[in-house]
């Protein structure tokens, strides 16, 4: 007997990527790690910069939307200009 499985179904809409950066607040004398990140995010939200908590008290995360443009021809972010100066 064989057995087959069926195919699984296809997402016919495109992909919504977003970008992560996470940051490790560190001390500058000694280079450990600080567990400061409710401060710096209370500190940082303040500017409207959306910070948020990670894994760890002594990283925080930026992200951006999720994005739609994805296969449109759109860039997801602003493009970098390389001209000389």
């Amino acid at each position: 007997m064989i057995h087959t499985r069926s195919p699984l179904p296809r997402n016919l809409d495109p992909p919504t990527p977003g970008v992560e950066e996470e940051f490790l607040i560190v001390d500058a004398a000694t280079g450990f790690p600080l567990p400061v990140a409710s401060e710096v995010i209370d500190v940082a939200n303040g500017f409207g910069t959306g910070l948020q908590q990670e894994i760890t008290r002594a990283q925080v995360e930026s992200a951006t939307p999720r994005s739609r443009a994805v296969g449109r021809g759109t860039p997801i972010c602003c493009p970098i200009d390389e001209s000389p100066r």
